[in-house]
């Protein structure tokens, strides 16, 4: 989409003009891009509010708002699938690895940034090359 309306404002605005036309295009482009850009959030916004209110909905259809409302299927979601231990094992995997990180990267930046090595130029090497190469879950290129 924003290939399309990059190529549209391209043929808008094709190279310097007067100076009224110029103003002219560029408000034009101003207000396109806005608009665009206001219809997509809030189109965002509507299909997210659609999910929420259909998340506690008790029953909707053919009708804009649903008969009632009601937390049982959190409720039922919560017990079928066990989800306190669930939760309870990622806060301890997540405390796990912070306090892993902070004993083992703490001393390892300081070792880097204030002692001298035989090997300290190929790790500082081995660090920016990995995190130079670092690619998303998509396969394309991270920014760093």
């Amino acid at each position: 989409m924003v290939v399309a309306v990059l190529a549209l404002r391209r043929s808008f605005y094709r190279g310097p003009v007067a100076g009224a036309r110029d103003e002219v295009l560029e408000r034009a482009w101003s207000g396109l891009l806005l608009g665009t850009m206001t219809l997509f959030v809030v189109n965002i916004g509507l299909m997210v509010a659609a999910v929420a209110t259909n998340s506690f909905a008790r029953r909707w259809l053919g009708t804009w708002l649903p008969e009632g409302y009601t937390t049982s299927w959190y409720q039922a979601a919560w017990k079928e699938f066990q989800l306190g231990s669930v939760l309870w094992v990622t806060l301890e995997v997540v405390g796990a690895v912070v306090l892993l990180s902070i004993l083992i990267g703490v001393p390892a930046a300081y070792v880097l940034a204030r002692r001298d090595f035989a090997a300290k130029k190929l790790v500082v090497l081995l660090f920016f090359c990995r995190s130079s190469s670092r690619r998303s879950p998509t396969g394309f290129r991270s920014r760093p």
